[in-house]
């Protein structure tokens, strides 16, 4: 088994080493242990992680591509003096032996003493454009999918209480995902309303749209309209069909009037996923084409106009007929 050890700042990481870390942390510290809540505390971005990679399918044990996370740490740097702090400690079930749990020790303790000077000050968010982005799961900054993926956190886990892992290969490539960032009261760039759209590789001309949210600091201002609306004129521009799934509990009702206000209509197909606590009626509500939209208006124009034509004809039929008589000469 090859493995190697790898210390990173929050800008030394990529997407796919964040969307790897997120994804254990939620695996370990919420799903297993059925604790949901918000991990994601805005602590990573001024720490220093160390993330352990096994290599099992090239010879060149540098292709990060063919690494695979197994094991995790967040070092918590100390600003001025003080003690460095060693959480978010978690590693991959199959590799959790005492011999490993040892190595990782000892890793944290060597860069405790070989620590010096590393920059591990805070991002702090350039000026962003405040307007809607659609972006691929490459196209983002890294700053932006933590943002992603601490929004989700933050609806499914802290508020609705859901232990499951949020992020999963449905938000890789060919994906996309939409969002739009604006300022809160203390002028600092939070996520404000997002969504993905999900392409379907069997059905071309089909999407799946998913993970709409909006932030609850923006709610109950207009926020979730527009974003449905730039949804919308998404699929009307790439001409596609697009399906959502909604969930049949107390706020089915409400859900099912929003998505319906942006043309989705329940198709009364449904499944029922099981839960370890619970089970839910999931409903599927459809939303059609703008090539669909208008070969259903031209039918319903042609059948209209079908109806006038083949009443006329029937008002025609019942009228009574004319006699003619005919005067006899004299």
């Amino acid at each position: 088994m090859k493995t190697r050890n790898k210390w990173a700042t929050f800008r030394d990481l990529n997407n796919y080493q964040l969307f790897n870390i997120v994804q254990l942390r939620q695996e370990v510290l919420i799903n297993e242990k059925e604790h949901p809540y918000q991990e994601l505390d805005d602590q990573d971005q001024c720490a220093l992680h160390l993330l352990i990679l096994l290599n099992k399918d090239s010879n060149d044990i540098s292709q990060s591509c063919f690494d695979v996370l197994i094991a995790y740490v967040r070092l918590q740097v100390p600003k001025y003096h003080g003690c460095f702090e060693a959480d978010r400690i978690v590693i991959a079930k199959n590799y959790r032996t005492a011999e490993f749990k040892s190595t990782i020790d000892s890793c944290i303790k060597e860069k405790m003493l070989s620590h010096r000077d590393c920059d591990v000050t805070e991002i702090k968010a350039p000026e962003e454009k405040i307007n809607w982005q659609w972006l691929t799961f490459s196209q983002m900054s890294t700053l932006n999918l933590y943002r992603i993926f601490q929004l989700r956190s933050k609806n499914y886990m802290e508020i609705q209480k859901y232990s499951y892992v949020d992020p999963d290969d449905k938000d890789l490539e060919p994906t996309l995902h939409v969002l739009n960032l604006k300022k809160n009261d203390k002028q600092e760039y939070i996520l404000a309303a997002y969504a993905r759209l999900l392409f379907s590789k069997t059905k071309p001309h089909e999407a799946e749209v998913g993970r709409v949210m909006v932030h609850p600091d923006m709610q109950r201002k207009g926020l979730g309209k527009k974003l449905m609306k730039e949804i919308g004129a998404k699929l009307d521009t790439e001409n596609l069909r697009a399906r959502l799934e909604i969930s049949d509990d107390e706020f089915s009702g409400h859900l099912e009037k929003f998505y319906k206000r942006s043309g989705f209509k329940k198709t009364g197909q449904f499944y029922v996923e099981f839960s370890k606590k619970s089970e839910f009626k999931i409903s599927e509500m459809l939303r059609e084409s703008k090539t669909e939209k208008c070969l259903n208006i031209v039918r319903n124009v042609y059948s209209i106009w079908r109806q006038k034509v083949l009443s006329k004809k029937s008002e025609k039929k019942d009228l009574p007929c004319e006699t003619h008589t005919t005067i006899p000469k004299r």
